[in-house]
This record gives structure tokens, sequence and C-alpha cells, in this order.
């Protein structure tokens, strides 16, 4: 009987054949193939349209789009997915072949590499290279080397082990981010599931697997999509009920995912499609642990409505209070993190910034719009550099914001900071399941970015600032 072994350098072989230029199964053998590369060989294996020729940085090292095989990871009757090398510098990379058995499949495959190839975000997996030959096409994409979120959630099943709250709301608005960068591009993902987001060992999330997802020419706010398509357990009512459906069917599926973080299980499920079915389309699923917040819970409701007019957007989920205050602790997360390579950091922060001023809060300001008649003063706790709590004095007044030691910053012998409320981009309260221990606080948002949190001694108090600040913002 032949080893596993064996086995395993056999199936590898077995597929290595289809792209006989690209893939290899040792680096010896990508080596000899190297040294007696030649123009045309490089040409065919890169499948390059007539009269192209091949870039001179890839005849002087074409190991950048050689790929050497290393295990499988995932295998079903039209597709296989392997972990390999790249070439040129040995990273990890997934090789994805499709097999292109009929015409639906090869729109779908078609579909996957354009729309994967369309995106360009931290938050979804890259797309490096794709070939095609004859009824198969190879898609090399970025490897998510931490496994993925329905893995993580089995083991911490198994181990009793609940993410926290804030930790699904980290995981959570990172899928937000992707789902949104997809939707911005007239797509849809079409089979947003937990086992298609990845984990990288960063905390970075990426989300993959595009084998269903479609790029439209309308807006996919209109119901543009018919296929019946995606995973039984994330499926909206509309798609069960055969009707056409929009990026709302995206988002029922982001609340499947939400629930899954926060509980560990699925809100619908059954030993057969058709009881799945029957409980998404009676809409019932088992409450929610008593840990959970409000916060959180009034996210999750609406998504897991049957009407998809009551489904958020990812913009507007973007704009809860909850995720704007999400939003600023992953961004100190990326910034203060030394796992995170700098040129990573700087893209991801770099989109933040974007995702920002692309979807501003409803309550931004506007231009002219700062008033001099709001006068509100007093003392509040800030939140200082060195993580401490310290007694400061606020005043709102003529258009401007002041911090200073005291109520007599003359006699204080420290210039008072001071920000003009132009510079403001929205106040908000911090969501109650993130100061538990330290409540009643908010965060002054500015445009570059920044942030100042405070602290009031009353829920009242700090709603009352807030309500000042709003207005003399002319939010």
């Amino acid at each position: 009987m032949p080893s596993n072994d064996s086995h395993d350098a056999q199936l590898l072989r077995h597929y290595a054949q289809f792209f006989p230029n690209v893939l290899f199964t040792s680096e010896e053998e990508m080596e000899k193939y190297c040294q007696e590369a030649r123009p045309d060989a490089v040409k065919k294996a890169l499948d390059l349209p007539e009269g192209e020729e091949v870039p001179e940085d890839v005849m002087k090292d074409p190991r950048a789009h050689l790929y050497i095989l290393k295990h499988i990871v995932g295998r079903n009757a039209t597709t296989a997915a392997f972990v390999a090398l790249r070439g040129s510098d040995k990273q990890k990379v997934v090789a994805k072949f499709i097999m292109l058995n009929d015409e639906k499949q090869t729109a779908y495959a078609r579909s996957e590499v354009h729309c994967l190839a369309a995106c360009d975000h931290f938050g979804i997996v890259k797309h490096y290279d794709d070939l095609k030959s004859e009824d198969k096409l190879l898609l090399i994409m970025e490897y998510g080397s931490g496994g993925d979120l329905n893995k993580q959630i089995k083991q911490r099943l198994k181990e009793r082990l609940p993410f926290k709250e804030h930790e699904a709301g980290l995981l959570f608005y990172q899928i937000v981010l992707a789902l949104d960068e997809v939707h911005s591009r007239k797509m849809m993902h079409r089979d947003l599931k937990s086992a298609n987001i990845f984990l990288m060992p960063t905390g970075i999330i990426k989300l993959g697997d595009f084998g269903f997802s479609k790029q439209y020419t309308d807006s996919v706010s209109l119901d543009v999509g018919s296929s019946f398509c995606g995973t039984p357990y994330y499926l909206a009512p509309e798609l069960w009920e055969r009707k056409r459906y929009s990026k709302k069917a995206d988002m029922w599926s982001l609340g499947v995912i939400l629930y899954e973080l926060l509980t560990l299980h699925r809100p619908f499920k059954g030993p057969s499609q058709r009881e799945i079915m029957q409980q998404v389309l009676y809409g019932k699923y088992d409450p929610f642990p008593c840990a959970v917040s409000d916060g959180m819970k009034a996210l999750m409701e609406p998504l897991l409505s049957k009407d998809p007019a009551v489904r958020p957007t990812t913009t507007q989920l973007l704009q809860t209070e909850l995720l704007k205050y999400v939003a600023n602790i992953f961004e100190e997360i990326v910034r203060n993190s030394e796992v995170i390579e700098k040129h990573d950091k700087e893209r991801i922060l770099k989109q933040l910034a974007e995702a920002r001023a692309k979807a501003p809060p409803p309550s931004a300001v506007q231009p002219g719009a700062v008033s001099t008649d709001v006068v509100r003063e007093g003392y509040l706790l800030k939140y200082s550099s060195d993580m401490k709590w310290k007694k400061r004095y606020f005043s709102i007044k003529n258009g401007q914001l002041r911090i200073s030691l005291t109520d007599n910053p003359e006699k204080d012998g420290v210039s008072p900071k001071s920000a003009s409320l132009e510079t403001v981009n929205d106040v908000f309260p911090v969501p109650e399941a993130y100061c538990r221990s330290n409540p009643h606080q908010l965060v002054i948002w500015f445009t570059n970015g920044q942030k100042i949190i405070a602290m009031a001694k009353s829920a009242e108090e700090r709603d009352l600032w807030i309500s000042d600040f709003q207005r003399a913002c002319g939010m």
C-alpha cells in the first residue's frame, strides 16, 4: 500500500503537469528550468498575447512567475487549492486550479479572476497571477497563514472560549470594510461566510474565495442578482424565495457572521437544506446571551431582517457609533503594531483615511457652519498619551476647542491647547461595552484622524457635552 508521502507527491505532479512551465514540485526542478529558460518558453508559460514580448525583468528572473507546489489544502469536483512557494522570494501563496467543465463553470471562473484582480484593499486576498491552459485555469493568490474564521470559531467552541465583544467588533469591522470595497466596485460577493474569511498572523483579516462573485453594470443597490448561489447557512430569504436580489443579500450573510462571532453558533441550522430554508423564512433564531451589549445587538438585528430594505449598507454600518469607535481602536492597533510590515502599515492607514473621506458621518462639519454662539466650559477627565486619566478644563468658545490645566489658564504657566472646531470630524459616545470600568466617555475625532477621549461624571453630562459640541460645529 503506497505511503501518504508517495500519494501526496503523485498529486503534486498530477496538478503541476497542467502548467509545466509555471508549476514545479521541487526547487531543483524549477532551477533547472530557469537555467534553460528561453523567451519563447516563458512567453508560452505566461500566456502572453500575440506580438507582446516578455518583460525584461521577467527574463532577468523568471522565478517571479514560477511556483513550487507544496501541499494540498482543499479539493472538490471542480477546484483544487494548494499552498505553493513563489520562486523569486519563497513567499507562500495559494495556487487554485479551476476545472472549466462547462460554460457556467467557465463564466464563474472568469468572474472570480476579474473581481479579485479588480480589488485593491488590505482586507481582500491579493491576486498575483492567473493563467489558462485548455480546460483549466490557475489562480495564484495571497495565502492566509492563520487559517480561516470558521475553523477559529469551531476551535473556540471546543475550548469554550468565546470572543470578547471587542475582539468580535474588530473582526467584524474589518469584514465590513472589505465588503464595502466589493460593493463600491458594483460587485456582490455572493458567498460571504466565515470559511471565506482568512486570518493573518498580524491580526488582519482577508476576504477571499470570489468563486460566486460578480461585477454588474448597474448599481448593486438595485435587484441585479438572479443566480441561486452561495452556502445554505448564509443565504438570504430572497434567494430561498428565488427572487432577484441586491447587495442586501451580502448584508444578510454579514449578519450571520456577526451572530457566529458573538455566540460561536450559526443562527439558522438544520440537518437538511429544507429545514435551514424554513428557519430562514420564519426568521427565528436563538436569542443572544445576556453578555452581548445592546449596541452590538442593534447592529445585528437589522442585518437579519427578512426585509432587505431594513438591512443597513456597509456605509451605514461604518457610520454607527459602535463601528466608529472600533475604527479608532483598529487604527491605533495598526499604527502601533510591531508585526505589520512598514509598507503594509502605510497602505492600511492610507485606505482607512480614504474610507473616512469617502463616507463622512452624517454629522460631519460643513464649511462655514461653525457657530461662535455656543459656549460650554467645565472639567472633564482626558485620556493622556501615558494611558492615564487627567483632569482638564475644556472650553467650547468662539469657534475653538481649548483644553487647559485649570479654569484659569493665565495662572497655569502652561499654554492651553486649542483647535478650530472646523477641524472636528465627529463627536460621539464610546459604546458601553468598551468602557465598562470607566463609563461616560466621549470621542472627539478630528479630520486628520487624531482623537481626544474624555470622560464625564455621568451619562447625562457626557450627552450634554456631545450635544453642545455638535451644535457648535454645525453638525
